[in-house]
């Protein structure tokens, strides 16, 4: 069996991660400082709020959501207009199918190129489930195997539950 090695054998080691442990202490500090910021903002922005509408609570307002960052790869509408297209005529499509022609008509190798992929097939979804909530189209299984179909309409325009 080898030798441990001693401590004195690593100290570059040491040294970088003594480093990099106060460069991390000193993000976490200053993010503090300004969540603390921030928090005294909300307590006056409140006091303001209630000065104007004295029943308002503040805690009520929900919190802005944040907006997913936007792909080079899909214009705006375009993952929409995929999905419609390939569910056209009844068709019942998986994300991932939707995700291997977006990527085979921009010249794109799924099959090389993992992280695209995931990316592309990650956008989809979101989108997909988006499009169930508003009854757009349905859901068909769940999980990881879930498929889509366009959702039966009335003739009045509201959706079919299934």
């Amino acid at each position: 069996m080898g030798e441990l090695s001693k401590p004195e054998d690593h100290i570059v080691a040491v040294r970088a991660l003594c480093d990099k442990r106060a460069e991390v202490a000193l993000q976490l500090s200053e993010l503090e400082r300004r969540q603390d910021q921030l928090r005294a903002e909300l307590v006056h922005i409140d006091a303001v709020l209630r000065l104007f509408r004295p029943g308002l609570d503040p805690a009520d307002i929900p919190a802005r959501k944040r907006r997913h960052t936007r792909s080079d790869y899909f214009a705006h509408g375009e993952i929409s207009r995929r999905a419609y297209d390939a569910m056209r005529g009844g068709a019942i499509v998986a994300a991932a199918d939707i995700a291997t022609v977006a990527m085979s008509d921009k010249g794109l190798d799924g099959a090389n190129d993992a992280k695209t992929r995931a990316d592309f097939v990650r956008r989809i979804t979101m989108q997909l489930n988006a499009m169930a909530r508003e009854g757009a189209i349905g859901k068909v299984g769940s999980g990881r195997g879930v498929r889509w179909k366009l959702a039966v309409r009335k003739t009045d325009g509201s959706a079919l539950s299934d």
